[in-house]
């Protein structure tokens, strides 16, 4: 394999605990997808570990997921940092602007209120006529999920001024979306 493809397949792990183990790492790393190894970085004279190691993934995308999703996740007590290595990040001639995984979150951020709504309300339709199918999306790409989460906030946040006491943090439905209202309504959620 050449080394770009390694580099996009491998992340930089720190902040690791000094007594854990390199199979219980692999093991907390698959929960993104298969890892091919773990490899826990030590001092040469002590052989001590030093805090910090690499996780290889099989596939590039699953080392997108894990910099996406394990980034300040708590393992044994410790806030790891996950994150594409120096090394890698040359190999990869990544920009320093906002991280390729990231570009979905950029595009929501640049989103009107108006533009953000209808979004929502496509995404409201899509679940009233086809649930299943909008779940399995959302499911197989957790950077859409979380991307959509994150425009809720801002949202949530831009929209404080309209909130009442009985729907206290939620935004008003689109006057167009009351008739999807009742769909949700008797869900348990």
């Amino acid at each position: 394999m050449s080394r770009e493809n390694t580099a996009e397949r491998c992340v930089f792990v720190g902040n690791i605990p000094y007594d854990a183990k390199e199979e219980d790492l692999k093991t907390f790393f698959e929960r993104i997808g298969p890892v091919l190894s773990f490899r826990l970085i030590r001092d040469r004279e002590s052989n001590k570990p030093r805090g910090y190691g690499f996780c290889e993934f099989k596939e590039k995308e699953y080392a997108r997921s894990a910099i996406r999703n394990m980034n300040q996740i708590e393992f044994s007590g410790r806030s790891l940092r996950v994150d594409y290595s120096e090394k890698h990040r040359n190999a990869l001639s990544l920009p320093e602007g906002p991280k390729m995984q990231n570009s979905l979150q950029d595009l929501f951020s640049r989103l009107t209120s108006q533009e953000s709504l209808y979004l929502f309300s496509l995404l409201q339709q899509y679940a009233y006529h086809d649930e299943e199918e909008l779940y399995t999306i959302l499911k197989s790409r957790p950077y859409l999920l979380f991307a959509l989460l994150k425009l809720m906030y801002r949202m949530n946040s831009d929209y404080s001024s309209y909130r009442s006491h009985s729907q206290e943090g939620l935004l008003p439905l689109p006057i167009d979306d009351m008739m999807i209202y009742p769909y949700f309504q008797n869900r348990p959620f």
